[in-house]
């Protein structure tokens, strides 16, 4: 039985009824990063935030990400065996 990782994907979008600067803040609080980093991730474009995880550590992830205020997709790693 083969195990699939999968990767946590971030596009820049919110959770409806959630401010930027907020989502903003938590972001830098869970990832205990500048707001100069922060902001890189807010450019429209896919962003992994986190790779290689299995799939209840990423349902867990997901979770908090949203209710952070930050949509994100869980994406089948494109990670090949060696």
């Amino acid at each position: 039985m083969s195990k699939s990782d999968f990767d946590i994907i971030f596009r820049g979008d919110i959770v409806f009824g959630h401010q930027l600067a907020d989502v903003k803040h938590k972001l830098q609080q869970l990832f205990k990063a500048d707001a100069a980093k922060i902001d890189s991730l807010f450019t429209g474009r896919p962003v992994p935030l986190k790779r290689n995880l299995d799939e209840a550590t990423a349902n867990k992830y997901r979770d908090v990400l949203l209710k952070s205020g930050a949509m994100v997709e869980i994406d089948p790693s494109d990670k090949s065996p060696a």
